[in-house]
């Protein structure tokens, strides 16, 4: 009896401090669809072949390289923020390189608060790198939001409140609408709309985000082609489009389809839904046909089949259920499609987190329900799951409602599965 309590100890010990409270893979959304089956596995490898490719690490900073590989962009540093704390499970670990990404951003913040957008890897600003570009400020936000869930470190939030609030400051302009970076503000960039960022501030900040948030979509209604539904790269601020739909705006139908699988959106959803309505009938229904730098009129000027564009035009339909087969096919095509450079690997990771559920909100009152195989693949431990009940029939975490107030310090699930060590 003795040995038996003592390897319940351990093996509760050993679980309770890998320390996430909603660990990959969670394979579900709140609202809309995702893939139909569990590509838990095939996402854990696209990870960590972009992992093994991009991410670097100097002492206690990491960045994530640019094309240029001696060059790292504010934007690759949010991103990878919000890749680690999607990917943090007992397997992974991912809390230490999130962390040492946070400290690179703030390394080389300016004055405003925010980050230069491109730096000489460990060093200094980049020639012509100088001043903030406002979509990786609002991903590192709300990636530190997700991180004050996800591990339950009030710094993360007093963080995230600091970085909100440069943001607020200098990068939305007095008429309410964001601008494209700290410093200038002659243009937009509907990609950088990130609506469901925006919607998750509000757990944490008390500025007006519901007038940016409704100014963004006034904006894209305006801009996004009326046939085709396709937003421009750059745009004035009263609805003149300066682009077609190219590498910039192939983002808007994935933040538009996080803002709708996080929230339920439904300006998001009816974007989609004209978007993926234009591009199942160009494609006949199939993925792997679609190409690249479209004419907002949707006629591309690039034959190339890429993910940015592929996992992009995909995101657009899990806004509704009819699109189950487009989503299904579109996350191989996805995997499939050519991702040789920074911004296409870190966009199919991403797009893969978000189509296979794995793009958590972390809300609600479930603690860990389960170990995919992926988790079950740990090197030189053998492991099985054993279900248990402590001595309080709780275990412990913090779980947040849709509006990010804290619920519960402890779950409320009185049977949670554990790794058994023999």
């Amino acid at each position: 009896m003795k040995l038996k309590l003592f390897t319940i100890s351990v093996c509760l010990s050993y679980f309770l401090s890998f320390g996430a409270n909603y660990p990959f893979p969670r394979n579900k959304v709140l609202f809309g669809i995702k893939t139909t089956q569990d590509v838990s596995s095939i996402v854990q490898s696209t990870y960590e072949t972009w992992l093994a490719t991009y991410y670097v690490e100097q002492d206690t900073l990491a960045r994530i390289t640019w094309d240029n590989r001696g060059q790292t962009a504010s934007e690759g540093i949010a991103y990878g923020m919000l890749i680690m704390v999607c990917m943090d499970n007992a397997i992974n670990n991912t809390r230490d390189k999130f962390d040492k990404l946070w400290r690179y951003y703030k390394k080389f913040r300016g004055s405003s608060g925010v980050m230069h957008w491109k730096i000489d890897e460990f060093s200094n600003v980049a020639s012509g790198g100088q001043t903030g570009a406002t979509d990786a400020e609002l991903d590192a936000a709300a990636a530190l939001i997700l991180a004050y869930r996800q591990w339950g470190d009030e710094k993360y939030r007093t963080d995230a409140q600091e970085l909100i609030g440069a943001i607020w400051r200098t990068e939305i302009n007095a008429d309410g609408f964001i601008k494209p970076g700290d410093a200038w503000d002659d243009r937009k960039n509907p990609s950088y709309f990130n609506i469901g960022a925006m919607e998750l501030f509000k757990s944490v900040d008390t500025n007006n985000w519901s007038k940016v948030i409704s100014n963004s979509f006034d904006l894209l209604n305006k801009v996004c082609d009326t046939a085709t539904g396709l937003p421009p790269d750059w745009c004035s601020q009263d609805g003149y489009t300066v682009d077609g739909f190219g590498w910039e705006a192939i983002r808007v139908p994935w933040r538009m389809a996080w803002a709708y699988s996080w929230f339920g959106t439904n300006e998001a959803s009816v974007i989609n839904k004209k978007i993926v309505h234009w591009v199942r009938g160009a494609t006949n229904d199939d993925p792997t046909e679609i190409q690249c730098l479209y004419t907002l009129s949707g006629v591309p000027t690039d034959t190339t089949r890429n993910a940015a564009y592929v996992g992009g035009l995909t995101c657009a339909g899990m806004v509704d259920a009819s699109n189950q087969a487009w989503v299904d096919d579109g996350f191989s095509a996805t995997q499939n499609s050519l991702s040789n450079t920074y911004y296409k690997k870190t966009l199919q990771v991403l797009y893969s987190l978000l189509l296979s559920g794995n793009f958590s909100l972390m809300v609600g009152t479930e603690s860990v329900s389960r170990f995919s195989p992926v988790e079950k693949t740990m090197p030189q431990v053998r492991a099985k799951q054993m279900i248990i009940r402590t001595g309080h029939n709780k275990i412990s975490g913090q779980h947040f409602s849709l509006t990010g107030k804290k619920m519960i310090d402890c779950g409320s699930t009185t049977v949670q599965p554990l790794i058994q060590l023999w």
